[in-house]
């Protein structure tokens, strides 16, 4: 197609706009490309017909797009469950909440209040089921957790809201924060503790994050788990490529400049500092953007890009993203699983026994081979 047929992206009268008017619009901009609108639909998917497993992993480099998938599987569970929703008011289709830190570690007490608070309870006022008084309306009528609550009774009042709500999904953006937490056995803990709110909460909890959220599993919990990666584009695959291509074309039509830059001149550098993850690319594109109004440049330039993309961070992150990948997609294989299982210790050492039996068999009245020993009457002989 003309390049000049083609027709921006953005209304004309933007370009007369505040800078940070044109740099939301671009910061907004929201492309459904082909990778991100399948993991949706397979989130989707494994939200509504869990197949016995509490925890959902969606997991991928940072950068990719997650969080945006995220809000994209709403908006699907929203409209999935359109005609349920208005049967059943007080019926909730998901539960989505940040997993932040506090001092440095992440707090249970803290996470389930930013999850009470963002159900917003109706009528929290008449109920009396939620133990200690933990929720009370505020007169601005919002939701409010009392100072001063026991753990106890705030995760009683969290496990009843999710039975009383029915959220399809708990969805935790961020969760890699919920495992940073000190002891040697935290991990497993906190696991187990997830668990244990998805079945007493009765829902699927989806827990969003980069490769490390995955580290460590316990036997019992990695049955209980479905996984979902979320990949990058590889430029070494011709589909994958092309849509690559096709989504930074579209940026480049959307970026509000007098002159469109020529982004598709430069897209084999552009995939290799953004490692194929839309999300970089975007924050690479909109830092370029800001820089070239506040420079007054008509448009963006080769030059331009090169300086404001950090080659050393985005080396880095191509480097973590390597490793998360090789850790990921390890192919298990029969041998590893008999060595995991002393299999092949056993043989070795059966192996040797069979071996020793061998050489200590002999035909009755032969001799072993072996020196006598001689004395000084054999020698002088």
């Amino acid at each position: 197609m003309n390049a000049e047929a083609i027709r921006p992206l953005f209304p004309s009268e933007l370009l007369d706009a505040p800078i940070r008017e044109r740099v939301d619009f671009f910061r907004s901009r929201f492309v459904a490309h082909d990778r991100l609108t399948r993991v949706a639909e397979d989130v989707k998917r494994a939200i509504l017909c869990p197949a016995d497993c509490a925890l959902l992993f969606v997991v991928g480099p940072t950068g990719v797009g997650k969080s945006t998938c995220r809000r994209l599987v709403q908006k699907l569970l929203r409209t999935e469950l359109r005609a349920e929703l208005e049967r059943d008011r007080s019926r909730l289709p998901y539960l989505a909440v940040e997993a932040s830190e506090s001092g440095g570690q992440f707090n249970w007490s803290d996470f389930d209040k930013r999850l009470l608070i963002t159900a917003e309870e109706p009528f929290v006022d008449s109920k009396i089921s939620y133990r200690g008084d933990v929720l009370v309306r505020r007169p601005d009528d919002r939701i409010e957790v009392r100072a001063r609550v026991v753990r106890g009774d705030l995760r009683l009042c969290v496990e009843e809201v999710l039975r009383n709500r029915r959220p399809a999904a708990l969805m935790v953006d961020e969760a890699a924060h919920i495992f940073n937490v000190a002891g040697g056995q935290a991990y497993r803990k906190q696991l187990d503790a997830l668990k244990s709110l998805a079945n007493l909460g009765e829902t699927v909890i989806v827990l969003v994050g980069a490769y490390d959220l995955l580290s460590t599993l316990g036997p019992q919990l990695t049955r209980r788990r479905e996984l979902v990666h979320f990949q990058r584009y590889r430029w070494e695959v011709a589909r994958e490529r092309d849509e690559f291509l096709t989504v930074l074309g579209n940026f480049q039509w959307s970026l509000p400049l007098p002159t469109v830059p020529d982004l598709m001149a430069h897209a084999e550098f552009l995939y290799y500092a953004s490692s194929g993850c839309i999300g970089v690319l975007h924050g690479w594109l909109t830092k370029a953007l800001m820089a070239a109004c506040h420079r007054k440049l008509a448009t963006i330039t080769a030059a331009l890009l090169e300086e404001t993309i950090d080659m050393a961070d985005a080396l880095v992150m191509a480097t973590a993203i390597r490793q998360g990948e090789r850790d990921l997609n390890g192919k298990v294989t029969v041998k590893d699983l008999r060595d995991a299982l002393g299999a092949g210790e056993t043989t070795h050492i059966a192996s040797e026994a069979t071996a020793a039996r061998k050489q200590q068999r002999s035909k009755p009245g032969r001799r072993r081979r072996h020196r006598d020993e001689m004395g000084e009457d054999d020698l002088a002989v």
